[in-house]
């Protein structure tokens, strides 16, 4: 079977002024109404294009990222996802050979039967309807129970370039050592210029109380087998347009410039 032609592009170019600097963002959306998955690559590079604007900051104040290859300790944290990614991430095991799904689906089984033994299952299935504070320290229990992601694989990340945008966000300049027992006094991370982006894309669908909707990294494939309430097409266009004023709002004057 041959696979659907994607989507003809246009170029974009957004216009953000952030902490006094003008920035430029670049990248080109699909010219067609496609599926909120069509749309991570552009959400994926803007948040990377920010990062980037973050490290430069951080390395002109003297501080490098020590994030390397092989240094796995933060994969085993409670990883926030938006439901897009989630069920991207799904789709990225369904698609694996078979022997390497088959053993993915493993560390996702036996890590969903260890948060019933220890009665978090529940609690993350539905984690919008909880307070910040209360997932914050569910949070530090999580990470104390040592659970590998299930992409997890030599200490480091098997699908990298599917990675989700918590992860490419995630950076630290403290020693890397220090991650294994992270506290808010040993951990310096890089300053997200305009705030986690993950945030903008995750709010494409919200809670029936309106409450931001994420799902734990850890339970992408049970979120995606039981939603049935994917958001609906929408032009290229539209999509980044709403993406973008998200971020704007936490940072200042943007101006969106759909080019085609």
């Amino acid at each position: 079977m041959s696979e659907k032609p994607q989507p003809q592009t246009i170029p974009a170019t957004v216009h953000l002024t952030i902490r006094g600097r003008r920035v430029e963002l670049n990248m080109s959306v699909p010219d067609a109404k496609v599926p909120s998955a069509a749309m991570l690559p552009v959400f994926r590079k803007v948040a990377e294009d920010l990062v980037e604007l973050g490290v430069a900051e951080g390395e002109a104040a003297g501080r490098k990222v020590s994030c390397k290859k092989g240094c796995g300790a933060c994969c085993r944290q409670l990883v926030p996802i938006s439901p897009i990614e989630a069920r991207q991430i799904a789709l990225v095991v369904e698609r694996m050979e078979p022997a390497r799904r088959a053993a993915v689906l493993q560390r996702f089984a036996s890590a969903r039967r260890r948060l019933e033994q220890e009665q978090m299952l529940e609690t993350l299935s539905q984690p919008e309807q909880f307070s910040n504070e209360h997932m914050r320290l569910l949070g530090r229990e999580y990470f104390e129970l040592g659970i590998p992601c299930p992409f997890l694989e030599d200490e480091s990340c098997s699908i990298y370039h599917d990675r989700p945008i918590t992860c490419r966000e995630y950076l630290v300049t403290s020693p890397a050592e220090n991650c294994a027992f992270p506290t808010a006094e040993n951990i310096s991370m890089i300053d997200l210029p305009a705030g986690p982006v993950w945030t903008a894309v995750a709010r494409f669908e919200t809670s029936h109380k309106g409450r931001l909707r994420w799902v734990p990294l850890i339970l992408a494939l049970d979120f995606s087998a039981n939603s049935d309430d994917e958001p609906a097409k929408r032009s290229g266009k539209q999509w980044a347009q709403e993406f973008i004023t998200r971020i704007a709002s936490r940072a200042q004057n943007a101006q969106p410039q759909m080019n085609s």
